[in-house]
C-alpha cells in the first residue's frame, strides 16, 4: 500500500469542488432520478464558475 502525502493546494481544491457539488445537488433534488445529469452538470458549472474554478 502506498501512502500519499496530502499537499495544501490540491487538498483546497478538492474542498471547493466538494462544496460547489453539494450546492449543485440542493439545486437539482426535486428532479426525478434520471433526468439529473445535464441539470446537475449546469448547475455545477454555474457553482464552480462562481468561485473562480474554470472547467
Amino acid at each position: 500500500t502506498k501512502t500519499y502525502e496530502v499537499r495544501p493546494g490540491i487538498k483546497q481544491r478538492f474542498e471547493e469542488f466538494a462544496e460547489a457539488a453539494e450546492a449543485a445537488h440542493k439545486r437539482i433534488e426535486g428532479i426525478p432520478k434520471g433526468e439529473r445529469l445535464v441539470p446537475w452538470l449546469t448547475e455545477m458549472g454555474k457553482e464552480l464558475r462562481a468561485r473562480g474554478i474554470e472547467v
